[in-house]
């Protein structure tokens, strides 16, 4: 038996699996960003977006396509109710 031929043939087999399952686990591309409404960043909020800050800058709460986004600050609690 030719061991060394076995080896090489074993070893072969087993690196182009790992390099077919790499392929397999590969992170899907990033989705395209969606376009901004039509009024995005003038300050008034329509149906077709989640927030407009009256800006086109992200960061800030609100996506420079007017979308909600987390800024890793905690949200204010809201007033109590005056007595």
């Amino acid at each position: 038996m030719d061991f060394k031929a076995i080896g090489t043939a074993v070893g072969l087999v087993l690196m182009f699996s790992s390099a077919a399952f790499a392929q397999d686990k590969a992170p899907a591309p990033e989705a395209a960003k969606a376009p901004p409404a039509a009024g995005c960043g003038d300050g008034e909020l329509t149906d077709d977006e989640e927030c407009d800050d009256g800006n086109k800058v992200g960061g800030d709460g609100c996506t420079e396509t007017c979308e909600a986004e987390a800024t890793g600050e905690p949200e204010e609690a809201p007033e109590a109710p005056a007595k």
